[in-house]
C-alpha cells in the first residue's frame, strides 16, 4: 500500500516485490474454468495497522534507489496510511502533516490535495500548501486540479454506459461510426482503442498545441498519421486512440462527449465540480498550474482552447469528486458489474499475451495486492488514484506542480520517446507527449518514471505498467 507515490514518481520495483507479467495465474479473474473479471474474493473489511507495517520494508529498499526529489512522496505515503490506520497513535497524524508541509517547502511543491477512502467512504482529504501562489490561496480539499490521463478512466467509463444501452458494440469496428476513414482503421474495434492496442501513436512532433480544432479538424488530423502496428499486435499508450472515442461518444450519444459526462456521470453521482476545462468560465476553488524551468517557478504552458476539451484527459476534479466516484464504483452505482469487470480484466493481444491495461485503468499487483490505478500530467498538474479492491482502499493524490517535458494528459502531453532509464534493474521506456507536454502518465497512465519527478504528478495523461516495463503493457501517457 506504502508503494503508491512511488509509482507516482519511479516505478522502483524489483522482481520479488511485485508481479511483473500479468498473466492468468497471476491475476485471479483470469480463469479457464470460470468467467474473466476481477477476483470474487470479498474485500477485507479490516485495515489493522499491524498488516500494513510488513510494506516498510519494501519501501525502504525502493527508496534507496530514488534521487531525493523523488523519495518524499513514497515516504509520504507510507506515512499517510500510518496516520489514517494507526488509531493506535493519535499523534502520528499530526506528525505526518507536519513533515508533510516541511517537504512541500524544501521539494518546492506549491500545492496538493490528499483523500484516502476505504469501503468507498472518505477516511481523510486535506489540503496542503498553496492552489494559487501570486494571490497566496490555499488548497483545500474543494479545490480543483485538472485530470491528466486519470480523465480517461471517464471517458472508458462513457462507452461501456453506451454499450450498457445498446448503442455501441465492443467488438464494433470503429468504421460503423466513421465511415470515411482510412483503410488502415478497417479491423480497428472499440475494444482495441480502450486497451491502446489500435496501433494508433501519440500526438506527433508537429502537432500544433496552439491551434484550435473543430472536432472534424480533429478528426481528420487523427487519421492522417499512419498507424505504428495491426490491431491487437502490440500495447502502446495513445491519447489520440482516447480522443478518437471522444468523438464515437459524441456520435453514439448525440452529445458532445463532456456533456455526456455532465449528464450521465457527474451530476448522478453528485460530482458538483467535475467538469470539462475552461479557461474562460469562472471556475471556483481553481488551481493554478506550474512547472519548474531551469530551477524557476513558471505558469502552465498554455494550449488552445479545443485541445483542453478532448477525451485523452481534459476535466477538472477536486478529490471530493473522487471520492465519490469512488463510492460509485465500490457500489456500481453508475455501471453494472459486468461492466466493471470488463473494465478491469487485463487485455490479451492477438499472440496470447496479456498486457496489464483494461479500459482507462493500469492494472498490477504489489506485494500481493491487487491495484487498479492511473495517473496524469498536464500543463502543470499531476494527478493519480489508486484502488486496492482486496482491500477496500483507495488513495487520490491531486498537485500542481509539474515539469516541462513531460507526459501529457495525461498526462497529458504530446510525447517524444524518452530515455530509458534503470530503476533497481528492471529497464522502463516511456513515452511523452511533445507540446503538450509539459505533460500526463500519465503516464502517466500509469505515471511513467520520467513523467512524474515532483517535477509532476501528471502528463498527457498518463503512465507504464508492470506489463509494460515487460515490453507488453502501457506506458507513460
Amino acid at each position: 500500500m506504502c508503494l503508491t507515490f512511488e509509482r507516482l514518481l519511479c516505478w522502483p520495483y524489483r522482481p520479488e516485490q511485485i508481479n511483473r507479467t500479468v498473466n492468468p495465474g497471476r491475476w485471479p479473474g483470469l480463469r479457464k474454468d470460470g468467467p474473466s473479471g476481477l477476483n470474487t474474493r470479498p474485500p477485507n473489511r479490516e485495515l489493522p495497522f499491524e498488516r500494513f507495517r510488513e510494506t516498510m520494508p519494501v519501501m525502504h529498499a525502493c527508496l534507496k534507489t530514488m534521487t531525493p526529489t523523488m523519495r518524499w512522496p513514497a515516504v509520504f505515503a507510507g506515512l499517510m496510511l500510518f496516520a489514517a490506520l494507526g488509531r493506535a497513535q493519535p499523534n502520528l497524524q499530526t506528525k505526518v502533516e507536519n513533515y508533510i508541509k516541511t517537504e512541500l517547502r524544501t521539494r518546492r511543491i506549491h500545492g496538493l490535495s490528499l483523500a484516502l477512502m476505504t469501503n468507498g467512504q472518505l477516511m481523510f482529504a486535506k489540503g496542503f500548501g498553496l492552489a494559487n501562489v501570486e494571490h497566496n490561496v490555499p488548497v483545500k480539499p474543494e479545490t480543483i486540479f485538472q485530470s491528466g490521463s486519470v480523465g480517461k478512466q471517464f471517458t472508458a467509463a462513457a462507452v461501456m454506459l453506451l454499450v450498457e444501452d445498446g448503442k455501441i458494440g465492443l467488438e464494433d469496428r470503429i468504421t460503423k461510426y466513421f465511415p470515411d476513414a482510412p483503410d488502415s482503421w478497417t479491423n480497428v474495434t472499440v475494444r482495441h482503442l480502450l486497451t491502446h492496442t489500435a496501433g494508433f501513436t501519440d500526438y506527433p512532433k508537429d502537432f500544433d498545441m496552439r491551434r484550435d480544432y473543430t472536432e472534424d479538424e480533429l478528426l481528420q488530423r487523427v487519421e492522417s498519421i499512419a498507424p505504428d502496428y495491426a490491431p491487437g499486435e502490440k500495447w502502446s499508450y495513445s491519447n489520440l486512440g482516447y480522443v478518437t472515442l471522444g468523438v464515437l461518444i459524441h456520435k453514439g450519444s448525440g452529445q458532445f462527449y463532456g456533456d455526456f459526462l455532465r449528464d450521465r456521470v457527474f451530476a448522478p453521482l453528485g460530482m458538483n465540480t467535475a467538469r470539462i476545462i475552461s479557461e474562460a468560465d469562472i471556475v471556483t476553488n481553481r488551481a493554478a498550474g506550474y512547472q519548474l524551468v531551469h530551477g524557476q517557478l513558471k505558469n502552465q504552458d498554455w494550449v488552445s482552447p479545443s485541445l483542453n476539451t478532448t477525451a485523452d484527459g481534459a476535466l477538472y476534479l477536486s478529490v471530493l469528486d473522487l471520492v465519490k466516484w469512488d463510492a460509485a464504483l465500490s457500489g456500481n452505482m453508475l455501471l453494472k458489474k459486468s461492466s466493471l469487470d470488463q473494465m478491469w480484466t487485463p487485455g490479451q493481444l492477438t499472440n496470447g499475451k496479456i498486457h496489464g491495461y483494461g479500459f482507462g485503468w493500469f492494472l498490477a499487483r504489489v506485494k500481493g495486492h491487487r491495484v487498479i490505478e492511473h495517473g496524469g500530467s498536464w500543463q502543470g498538474f499531476k494527478a493519480h488514484i489508486a484502488r486496492y479492491p482486496d482491500d477496500a482502499l483507495t488513495i487520490v493524490v491531486l498537485a500542481n506542480l509539474a515539469h516541462p517535458g513531460q507526459c501529457r494528459r495525461h498526462h497529458s502531453q504530446a510525447r517524444r520517446p524518452l530515455q530509458p532509464r534503470t530503476c533497481n534493474g528492471l529497464r522502463r521506456s516511456h513515452q511523452k507527449r511533445n507540446s503538450r507536454s509539459s505533460s500526463d502518465s500519465e503516464t502517466q497512465g500509469m505515471l511513467a518514471p520520467n513523467c512524474l519527478r515532483l517535477s509532476h504528478i501528471s502528463g498527457p495523461k498518463g503512465r507504464p505498467s508492470l506489463a509494460q516495463a515487460n515490453g507488453l503493457g502501457p506506458p507513460c501517457d
